[in-house]
């Protein structure tokens, strides 16, 4: 009687370890295998509500590509105004850095002609 009952207890340890490492992430995926195995496929018959919603998702794809476009054509005209106005202070900075240089070349000037 005994020996049935470790027998029993070892046939259980057994069985339950092995379904423990099958349908774990260590049992190499088994649960994934079997999932893999089922499959189910379904489909609805046309009607208008089925059509209306594929339109709507189709009008949705549309102005998701006419948005990516404007954002294209906005980054655009950005950086051709940035670039504008890059040019626009490069002129400014060099106006006024040629003026101060010409203030100073007075002042050495005109210090100089004090002196004699």
């Amino acid at each position: 009687m005994k020996r049935t009952y470790i027998i029993t207890a070892c046939i259980g340890i057994i069985a339950g370890g092995a379904l423990y490492f099958s349908f774990s992430d260590l049992g190499g995926g088994a649960l994934r295998q079997f999932g893999a195995v089922i499959g189910m496929y379904a489909s609805i018959e046309p009607n208008e509500y089925n059509l209306l919603a594929q339109q709507l998702d189709e009008r949705v794809k549309e102005l998701d590509e006419k948005e990516a476009e404007l954002k294209e054509q906005e980054r655009q005209l950005v950086e051709e105004i940035e670039r504008e106005n890059d040019a626009k202070a490069v002129v400014y900075i060099t106006a006024i850095g040629s003026l101060l240089l010409v203030l100073v070349l007075l002042n050495f000037y005109l210090d100089w002609k004090r002196r004699k």
